[in-house]
């Protein structure tokens, strides 16, 4: 028969293995903090740190020292970059920052006159084109590096877009207010559904594929095909999340209001708590980064976070190893070959697409790999997490 392989990942990090988050200060005067990112290294310029806050931006040149950029007096909500040195920030009052040095110098671009729309986050796919969405619809194009810019108002729709992520050219996806997403291909717009009224702040697509997004009450939503169908994960919490990013399509944190971060290492399967010790009464956090295999996560009253990647971004993107499931598809036993086991046994978790936990069993080994009772099992995909003393691994198959 047929054999297909599983997509997975088998890592023996453990929760004292991964360390804890550090906090870093911020100015005093920065008030809350809105989103980070880091310049591109060029053969000029070294990567510069820059956090946008209520007083404009805070700057760093190792991570862990931040200061004020300068003084401006308007909120910057939105980064991006793009090599070598080219970058934009999208800020309160109608305004959009253009630099060409990698954030040594920072200038207004022309926006019209649209002092009313806070702009709310900003991408740069490639050196050219950039893109930026804001309150009561605006949906904003340059093709000049950002230096000017055209904007429309999305019709029917006087809420605001949070987040953006543009594939290509041509080819991206917006969040915003009542759970509405839309993809645009070619110019056109059209609406994906959502299955949520709730408003959708964030949004991050470790590949063009896989994507991720997140909102009011807890909402996680799930697309593996660059946006077009979103499917609800199970959540971990019912707090609000405005913040998401993921180190490659299986691995990655949300975070939001409240002292615990979650993360998952499945795709959002399974989610674990990361609670945050911080001296702060209340915390939220708006903007979670990579850099430097650091994660950085940034919030209200000047919050700055870093913690340690979870299994590395080395390989851009895939997992580090293939787990073996056989028969695949299946009727009525799986055999799972584990990397690293040769004898013993394990636990078995096996759960549905949404995340949920159907059975919890012990498997055996029969000398070709762990062996697991499938039978009981209605027909469709499934996950399964096998975990020993060795660490664990997360396959999918198929029940036929």
């Amino acid at each position: 028969m047929k054999q297909l392989y599983a997509l997975a990942i088998f890592t023996l990090l453990t929760r004292s293995a991964m360390g804890q988050w550090t906090q870093f200060e911020a100015p005093a005067n920065a008030g809350n903090l809105w989103c980070i990112e880091f310049s591109p290294q060029g053969p000029i310029y070294s990567p510069i740190g820059y956090i946008g806050c209520d007083q404009g931006l805070l700057k760093s040149f190792d991570g862990t020292v931040w200061f004020d950029e300068g003084a401006r007096s308007y909120a910057v909500y939105g980064l991006a970059f793009n090599p070598p040195a080219h970058g934009s920030a999208a800020c309160a009052g109608g305004r959009l920052l253009v630099t060409l040095s990698s954030g040594t110098t920072w200038v207004e671009s022309n926006t019209g006159s649209i002092p009313w729309v806070d702009f709310q986050a900003v991408c740069r796919p490639n050196v050219s084109d950039a893109f930026a969405v804001g309150s009561f619809g605006a949906l904003s194009s340059s093709a000049n590096a950002g230096n000017s810019w055209a904007t429309q108002f999305m019709n029917g729709f006087d809420g605001t877009f949070h987040q953006v992520q543009y594939f290509n050219a041509s080819t991206g996806v917006v969040v915003g207010d009542g759970g509405l997403i839309l993809r645009t291909e070619a110019g056109e717009w059209e609406q994906a559904q959502s299955g949520t009224n709730a408003d959708l702040i964030d949004m991050h697509f470790p590949s063009s594929t896989v994507g991720y997004t997140v909102g009011e009450g807890g909402v996680v939503l799930k697309s593996m095909d660059a946006g077009v169908t979103w499917q609800a994960l199970a959540s971990p919490t019912t707090n609000d999340l405005s913040a998401v990013y993921f180190e490659n399509e299986l691995a990655g944190y949300i975070a939001g209001r409240g002292a615990t971060l979650w993360y998952t290492l499945d795709g959002g399967v399974t989610w674990e708590p990361d609670n945050v010790m911080t001296s702060l009464p209340d915390v939220t956090i708006n903007a979670l980064k990579i850099h430097d295999d650091w994660y950085y996560a940034v919030g209200n009253d000047g919050l700055i976070l870093r913690h340690g990647v979870l299994v590395g971004i080395e390989e851009h993107g895939a997992v580090r190893e293939r787990l073996f499931l056989s028969p695949n598809p299946a009727t009525d036993r799986i055999t799972i070959v584990v990397p690293g086991e040769r004898s013993g046994q394990a636990q078995l978790t096996i759960f549905d697409p949404a995340g949920k936990c159907l059975r919890t069993t012990q498997a055996y080994w029969d000398g070709q790999g762990l062996v697991a009772d499938i039978r009981s099992l209605p027909a469709g995909l499934f996950f399964c997490e096998v975990r020993s003393g060795n660490g664990f691994a997360i396959g999918r198959f198929i029940k036929e």
